[in-house]
């Protein structure tokens, strides 16, 4: 059962979190928690729905911004406009998921034309929330 396994991983995930703010004796104090997720569609490929994938990411940001006050970094692949494939359907519906629950949405893609040695892409700020509590734009 897919759901079971995500049970598991955000168990892992939000005990190395509590475990990292620890801080021993001696030891060098760090900051807020930040919790990178490198691709979560990568959940779909594997069969687990769009709705419990959206509850984990739900559960993980209680844990890490709200309890610890930390921030999180998701990214989600999606091909494009150009292409339609059955499987988009549940990574668009992740996506807009995702989008009503971040404080800043960056949309990321590629040039049209390829590969420049100056430019490779170019990206676009799409939601920004700025009532949210503990968001600074500040430089």
């Amino acid at each position: 059962d897919p759901a079971v396994g995500l049970r598991s991983l955000y168990e892992f995930v939000r005990s190395g979190v509590i475990s990292s703010g620890s801080v021993e004796e001696g030891a060098e104090e760090w900051g807020p928690p930040v919790l990178l997720v490198d691709d979560l569609s990568v959940l779909l490929s594997l069969g687990v729905n769009f709705g419990d994938v959206l509850d984990f990411s739900h559960y993980c940001r209680a844990a890490v911004c709200s309890q610890l006050q930390g921030n999180m970094v998701m990214l989600v692949r999606c091909n494009g406009e150009e292409e339609e494939d059955e499987g988009d359907e549940e990574t668009e519906a992740l996506l807009k998921g995702l989008t009503h629950q971040c404080s800043l949405n960056l949309h990321v893609q590629g040039l049209p034309t390829g590969y420049c040695k100056d430019i490779h892409g170019k990206e676009a700020p799409m939601e920004l929330k700025p009532w949210l509590p503990g968001l600074s734009l500040k430089k």
